[in-house]
């Protein structure tokens, strides 16, 4: 159980939020709408009880997507804007002509590139920011195919447009990914990774041109799913 829950709406969605943070709290209360609190959607642990013997390693705080801890970093407020973000990225309307895609960005000499996100949760951030990368702490992003850009998501409460990356390369989970595929197939792969909200529904030909765009000028990385394979692909992009 979590300190502190509430329901926040957003958007016209309603999003359950967990805590042990009461300053998060506050700040959320503008939004806090009278709705039972059910399942938790996200959550920030910023003090986790830490163990008893002396040798165990530390417990970072963590940023929570239900139960499924999605990063775990030593700096609580950068956790708890991308809890911010995310509840953006969950409740905003996707914009006409761009594509919100499943994934993390990770941004490298001011470029942009998409990654699958489970991969990550077991990657250290402090050594990816050592090899020059910032991670860019999320489940989904928005592509602009028109100009081959990330469009990061910006916190609840502020107005700004997001800031714009470069798309450098996007990657996806595949068993095989040394199996060579067609055009045709990754398009079918890519809409498998794009969240479709209620307004997207009755566009499936809109969404299936915007696909075969964006891999007509770019075509995936396929990744192995775990670990070890994200860190080859890392190896051969940025070096060790």
């Amino acid at each position: 159980m979590w300190p502190h829950s509430l329901v926040i709406g957003v958007h016209g969605s309603a999003v359950t939020i967990g805590t042990d943070d009461p300053g998060l709290v506050g700040f959320l209360e503008p939004w806090r709408i009278d709705e039972p609190t059910s399942i938790v959607d996200f959550g920030l642990e910023t003090a986790p009880a830490q163990p008893t013997e002396r040798s165990a390693p530390r417990i970072l705080p963590s940023l929570k997507h239900g139960s499924e801890p999605i990063a775990r970093v030593e700096d609580a407020a950068f956790l708890r804007d991308a809890l911010l973000r995310m509840v953006v990225a969950a409740t905003s309307p996707v914009p006409r002509g761009l594509l919100r895609v499943n994934g993390t960005v990770l941004e490298s000499s001011g470029v942009g590139h998409l990654v699958p996100e489970p991969n990550l949760r077991t990657v250290s951030h402090r050594a990816l920011g050592r090899r020059g990368i910032t991670v860019h702490v999320g489940q989904t992003v928005l592509v602009d195919v028109e100009t081959r850009e990330v469009v990061l998501d910006v916190p609840l409460g502020i107005d700004t447009p997001g800031r714009r990356l470069a798309l450098a390369s996007w990657w996806m989970n595949h068993r095989e990914p040394a199996i060579p595929t067609t055009p045709t197939e990754d398009v079918a792969r890519l809409l498998g990774n794009v969240v479709i909200d209620a307004e997207l529904v009755a566009e499936q030909a809109s969404l299936c041109s915007l696909a075969a765009r964006l891999v007509t000028s770019m075509r995936p990385r396929y990744v192995a799913f775990g670990r070890q394979s994200l860190e080859n692909e890392l190896t051969a992009l940025f070096g060790r």
